[in-house]
């Protein structure tokens, strides 16, 4: 008798200590992808060996113009009706050759002036200094 009450409180203590260590690891792993979701990420390409990298805290209402800004890069753009263009990014640009600065959010490129495209927490945004193709 004594046997089988040793054994079910062992056993319930076994299922209470194991649901204590999931619970902790749930908590973990969902204050990581929190951590992760509140931080954007900026890749600048200027050419295929000069990538420049950056990880900002995200803010309400940041776009991905002023993301650019936050990086410390010269930035050169140009105001119009339907917003900011970049034309340069610490001297490299001008589109002389058909070649312009383009924005990603996402791997997506932006249909908007990077001045109009309103980031959301864990977006990935991607600037490159790449010829203009048929795609624009």
């Amino acid at each position: 008798m004594f046997k089988k009450i040793r054994l079910f409180l062992l056993v319930g203590l076994v299922i209470v200590l194991s649901g204590c260590t999931i619970k902790q690891n749930i908590d973990t792993t969902g204050d990581e992808i929190l951590n992760q979701n509140n931080k954007i990420g900026l890749e600048v390409v200027f050419d295929g060996n000069d990538i420049r990298e950056f990880e900002f805290d995200f803010e309400e209402g940041m776009n991905a113009l002023n993301l650019l800004d936050k990086s410390g890069l010269e930035v050169q753009m140009k105001e119009y009706d339907f917003g900011a263009f970049v034309e340069g990014i610490d001297g490299v640009g001008g589109g002389g050759e058909n070649k312009y600065w383009i924005y990603y959010v996402n791997d997506e490129t932006g249909q908007v002036a990077a001045d109009q495209y309103v980031l959301d927490a864990g977006d990935e945004v991607g600037w490159s200094f790449e010829e203009m193709s048929d795609n624009f």
